[in-house]
Parts: C-alpha cells; structure tokens; sequence
C-alpha cells in the first residue's frame, strides 16, 4: 500500500498524492510484471533478505497513469 507519494512520484507517474495514497504498488507496476513483484516482495518479507544492495541504484520499468 502506497503510504507517501512526493511531487516526483508525481511528475513521474502522474498520479496525484489524493490518487495514489492508500493504493497498492500495482498501479505502476506493469501488469505482466505484477506476479513476479508479489512473489519477490513475499520473499523479502519472509526471509529478510533482497537480491538488491542498500542504497544501489535500481532502474525498474514502470507505467504512468496514462498507461506508458
């Protein structure tokens, strides 16, 4: 559940604060990419553990509220 959304989030993905607030993660998730997310943030929560390294840069593909 989106619990803050700051004014790049909106210039990035053009949803308001009021639209994104309260949310899930999917709504800038692609959609062909949303099981796989689930299952990695499921894993994260249940070992502890990411594949990513603390304050390493990462670059996801993502969508915009008018769908690029």
């Amino acid at each position: 559940m989106i619990r803050f959304w700051n004014p790049s989030a909106v210039r990035n993905f053009g949803f308001t604060k009021d639209q994104a607030l309260g949310r899930s993660l999917d709504i800038i998730i692609l959609e062909k990419l949303q099981v796989r997310q689930r299952e990695g943030w499921n894993r994260v929560l249940q070992t502890g553990q990411s594949r990513y390294v603390a304050d390493e840069l990462l670059a996801v593909p993502a969508m915009t509220s008018d769908g690029r």
